[in-house]
Formats: structure tokens, C-alpha cells, sequence
């Protein structure tokens, strides 16, 4: 009986590491022009879509994300939403974060709005 409880018991445990190791796809591609939000210090990049959505950028190496303002861009990455109360945060867009994965300059053409 006690092998049997330790068996269950390791077979629940490796199947919540499993499950819960699985990765959350929220997996985007977005193509749009980068904006500086905020005041510096504490400006931060964001990217405004071809649709109208605006999304902060999560990168390492924010300087880069920044010389490519007014350039069409695609940025790969995940999305994380904003909270649940439906308030904007601090350095927060409003419809959430990409942490960036990935990005590359489509047209060095700079935007005429």
C-alpha cells in the first residue's frame, strides 16, 4: 500500500513538472513604427501597429529599440497583458507588453504622421 501512495504521489509530481514547464504561446508578430513614451529618465520604447495597437517593448538593450524610431519595423516576442483592473502602470501601454524576441528594420522610410 505504501508503494502504491509513493508511486501516485511521484507520478503526480512528474506530471505537474510537465504540464507546468509547458510554455504559455503567446507567441506575436507585430509590424508598426516605434515611440518614445514618457519623460527621461524614464522614457520607454513602445511600438504603435499598423491597426492602431500600442504595445511596450521589453528588450535589453533598449538604446537599440529607440534608433529605430520612425522606421517600420516587425518585432517578434511574447505578449504579457495588462492587469485584470484595466489600469495602465507605470511605463505600461494599454494594450500590454512584448517582451522582444526579436526585431528587424522592414523600411527606412520615416513616418509622415
Amino acid at each position: 500500500m505504501k508503494r502504491i501512495i509513493s508511486f501516485l504521489g511521484l507520478s503526480l509530481l512528474f506530471s505537474m513538472m510537465i504540464f507546468g514547464a509547458s510554455k504559455n504561446n503567446n507567441s506575436i508578430s507585430v509590424i508598426g513604427y516605434v515611440k518614445s513614451y514618457g519623460n527621461v529618465p524614464f522614457n520607454y520604447p513602445c511600438i504603435e501597429s499598423l491597426d492602431g495597437h500600442i504595445y511596450t517593448l521589453s528588450y535589453e538593450d533598449k538604446s537599440e529599440l529607440f534608433n529605430t524610431q520612425g522606421k517600420r519595423i516587425q518585432v517578434e516576442g511574447e505578449l504579457i497583458k495588462k492587469s485584470k483592473k484595466n489600469e495602465i502602470g507605470f511605463m505600461e501601454s494599454k494594450d500590454g507588453t512584448i517582451n522582444v524576441t526579436s526585431f528587424k528594420i522592414i523600411s527606412e522610410i520615416e513616418n509622415e504622421n
